[in-house]
């Protein structure tokens, strides 16, 4: 073939790559941030003190101590790096009463910090 038969199919594979990267997801949209929901997790992240006996954190009894805590049902999902664990909020939850149930959680004594498990996205400009 000739570089002239081959500048065509070259083309419109390149075309096809180029479109293929691009993200078109209704995701990533020009959808404005504030129409996405803000909510969109049903996990928290506890990091628990020093002095805290970390063989217990998946425990169901410690579990639904944790829970009785909060104020809503929590269930263990799995352990983090540097003492920090998940748990997963186990019912339908407003922000508030997740941000509530991370007010309760870090006024224990056994609990360095607790915090939504959020998805975080780059804003672009």
């Amino acid at each position: 073939m000739t570089w002239r038969q081959l500048s065509l199919p070259m083309a419109l594979i390149g075309a096809s790559l180029i479109l293929g990267c691009t993200n078109t997801t209704a995701e990533n949209s020009a959808t404005p941030a504030a129409s996405r929901p803000a909510f969109q997790t049903a996990q928290i992240i506890i990091k628990f003190k020093e002095s805290a006996d970390t063989s217990i954190p998946g425990k169901a009894s410690f579990v639904d101590d944790l829970a009785h805590s909060s104020g809503v049902p929590l269930s263990y999902v799995r352990p983090m790096s540097g003492r920090m664990h998940l748990y997963r909020i186990a019912s339908t939850v407003s922000l508030s009463q997740a941000e509530e149930a991370v007010s309760r959680l870090n006024r224990r004594n056994d609990v360095d910090y607790a915090e939504i498990d959020a998805i975080v996205r780059h804003q672009s400009r």
